[in-house]
């Protein structure tokens, strides 16, 4: 709720900001007196309680006549470095005060605090006017003209000239206070202060030469379009919106009520929160549980749909009529033997290359064996299990050395074999021994073809001492051409 604000001057009385507030409205009470009066003081290096109880002794001491004080820092500070230089404000005569304010004590609003005309006047120069250099401000209240001086943003001085006043009058108070501030040494005396004028018309500037008139910036003008007509009338909206204003000159009695309001709002706020704290624990501890249910229905209708697709796989299965086990072993069996081992025409393709490169040679024998499939992977089974050798299908046309017998080396070489091809045939015994040779040679060279290792190869032309040469030509003691060759797949 917005708060009120009642204006209160000896010559005006009580003016309230509307007309006609809110029974429970909050109010902002701002005094325009000329008994408003300022001290600076030096304080020592303290901080905290200590600070605070000396300022007050120093209130007590200078305005020990009223209630009605509070001390401003001039100079800046930190909690750590607290500011040297302090501002006493108070208003001294207070007698004309206590009528006005006991309506306001019977009133159900509570007050928020008491403020003089120049501090609010101070405020909204201190936020929009940033000058480097001292000025003077000249500003119109209900209760006459009242005369600010400001340096670094800190008010120094104030005054208020009561009743109507002319543009002349208004330039002789001037001279006085630029000669006060000057003699005070608030002021060097070759500076001429620049004089703001809102709500009363400015004096001709030739009339004297202790200060120099300043315009308001357009932008503050576009904000507050009335100010230069009205003065503080214009400020009084803007003050009753702020939510930082300065210390308050009320004592604690006058605001016990306010500040045990915003106490019991705060409670009551922090219990809200509290509330909606616990209230969206609850909602996601409702929303956990919701998704967890929702998680097991899922688990449960998906476990269902699995054991609809076990029970019709297993029927498919035992309509099939054959046992799983069996199933699986023949599997392998086609994948060990049948699927990688390719067609048969395919295979034979380097041995008839060899064959068509050699007509010196005459196939008499060709047979093919495969090795023994690897039992089927148990389902306990480890991967560092040793390997079982292969062996060859035994058949009853089978040569005794193709495969090669079973040793451990030969187990391990053997290992990736997927099929055996022996072939055994007779050279033309009719050939000079150098094309019998040639014809070694070109053999062996087209069987060298993907996939395909010699494991042995006994050619035609024997080279031990049984070979006899008779002349020109050769009389060669030929025997049979015996091979053996391992097919691998390719990885």
């Amino acid at each position: 709720m917005r708060p009120a604000l009642f204006y209160l001057s000896e010559t005006t009385g009580l003016l309230s900001i509307p007309a006609q507030p809110q029974s429970d409205a909050p109010i902002l009470c701002v005094i325009d007196h000329p008994s408003e009066s300022m001290t600076r003081i030096t304080v020592p290096p303290l901080w905290g309680r200590d600070l605070r109880l000396y300022l007050e002794r120093r209130l007590a001491q200078n305005y020990p006549e009223t209630p009605y004080r509070v001390a401003l820092p001039i100079s800046s500070g930190t909690s750590f470095r607290p500011a040297r230089e302090w501002l006493l404000l108070a208003v001294t005569e207070t007698e004309w005060l206590d009528p006005l304010l006991t309506p306001c004590l019977e009133r159900e609003s509570p007050i928020v605090g008491v403020w003089t005309a120049s501090q609010l006047i101070s405020s909204w120069l201190s936020r929009y006017i940033k000058l480097r250099e001292p000025l003077l401000a000249v500003v119109r209240t209900p209760a006459g003209i009242r005369i600010l001086f400001q340096a670094n943003q800190r008010t120094q001085l104030s005054r208020l000239l009561p009743g109507e006043t002319d543009s002349a009058s208004i330039a002789t108070e001037l001279d006085r206070t630029v000669r006060y501030l000057h003699n005070q040494k608030i002021l060097p005396r070759e500076q001429r202060p620049v004089t703001l004028f809102l709500g009363t018309t400015p004096p001709e500037p030739a009339s004297t030469t202790a200060w120099q008139p300043y315009s308001l910036p357009a932008k503050v003008q576009r904000r507050f379009p009335t100010v230069t007509e009205t003065g503080l009338a214009a400020l009084i909206p803007w003050w009753c919106r702020q939510w930082h204003r300065p210390p308050s000159l009320a004592p604690r009695s006058l605001t016990a009520a306010y500040r045990w309001q915003q106490a019991r709002l705060a409670l009551v706020a922090a219990g809200s929160l509290l509330s909606a704290g616990v209230l969206l624990y609850a909602g996601a501890i409702a929303l956990e549980s919701w998704s967890v249910r929702m998680n097991r229905l899922h688990s449960e209708q998906l476990h269902a749909q699995l054991q609809q697709r076990l029970a019709r796989i297993s029927a498919e299965i035992n309509a099939f009529g054959v046992a799983a086990d069996q199933l699986l072993a023949a599997t392998h069996i086609h994948e060990q033997l049948f699927a990688s081992a390719g067609t048969f025409p395919a295979l034979l393709i380097p041995l008839s290359h060899a064959l068509t490169a050699t007509p010196e040679y005459r196939l008499e024998r060709l047979t093919l064996s495969r090795p023994d499939p690897a039992p089927p992977p148990a389902s306990g089974a480890t991967t560092e299990a040793t390997p079982t050798p292969q062996h060859a299908t035994s058949t009853t046309d089978a040569p005794a050395d193709c495969p090669p017998p079973a040793t451990d080396s030969a187990a391990s070489t053997a290992s990736d074999v997927a099929l055996w091809l022996y072939a055994e045939g007779q050279a033309n015994e009719t050939l000079p021994l150098k094309q019998l040779l040639d014809a070694e040679t070109r053999f062996r060279t087209q069987l060298a073809a993907p996939g395909w290792r010699i494991v042995s190869f006994q050619p035609p032309v024997a080279t031990d001492r049984n070979t006899t040469l008779s002349g020109e030509n050769a009389s060669l003691k030929l025997q049979p051409f015996r091979l053996c060759l391992a097919w691998s797949p390719s990885p």
